[in-house]
């Protein structure tokens, strides 16, 4: 069950893609989720596998126009990493860097000055 916080960041997103004139869907409402409940920066394929683990009907193609959507109205940003997919992370953060772990392809926050 979402906390408090998950459920009004998904609520957020929902927002955008409504005034962006596209309906809620169940499939988009689970990508919203996903996006909201990770701590990740997750690529569209990432969240196409996790979605689809809860709803084999969903397509790549309903990922990437969700994606796409929410990035041009700004309420995530994409980040693409030396030779790896673009990822996504929401856009209501305080200012951050990433390092990449090599090994594994993990995504680390940290802030400097």
């Amino acid at each position: 069950m979402a906390q408090g916080g998950e459920s009004s960041r998904t609520g957020d997103l929902e927002a955008v893609l409504r005034s962006a004139g596209l309906r809620i869907t169940r499939q988009r409402r689970m990508i919203l989720a996903i996006l909201a409940e990770g701590g990740d920066h997750p690529d569209a394929l990432a969240l196409f596998r996790r979605a689809a683990r809860q709803d084999p009907s969903i397509s790549l193609s309903t990922v990437y126009r969700t994606m796409k959507v929410l990035e041009e109205r700004g309420a995530i940003q994409r980040h693409t990493f030396e030779g790896g997919p673009a990822r996504f992370e929401q856009a209501d953060g305080a200012h951050h860097d990433h390092l990449i772990d090599l090994d594994t392809g993990a995504v680390i926050e940290f802030r400097s000055e």
